[in-house]
């Protein structure tokens, strides 16, 4: 896959009310696909749905058994000292 070649640089329009790109052959999704989108700075992240779910449950796999076995750590004092300050 090459990259910053002419055949990859799109520009959006406009679709009635919103914006829209076109997306190259060679990145095209499965039509049957659900994305998901997501904008990081001015980046744009455009993933399949599935993609997602897959990922999410592989990183899973990464924590031992007997993590957060023993709970959560106690409320933080900065906390306690916001909840003082609201009343």
């Amino acid at each position: 896959m090459s990259t910053d070649t002419k055949e990859n640089i799109i520009k959006p329009f406009m679709n009635g009310r919103s914006q829209a790109i076109r997306i190259p052959s060679e990145f095209r999704f499965d039509m049957d696909d659900e994305l998901y989108i997501n904008k990081i700075g001015n980046t744009l992240v455009i993933t399949p749905k599935e993609a997602l779910k897959s990922s999410f449950e592989k990183s899973l796999s990464m924590f031992s058994d007997d993590f957060m076995e023993g709970g959560r750590p106690e409320e933080s004092t900065n906390k306690n000292r916001l909840e003082e300050i609201r009343l």
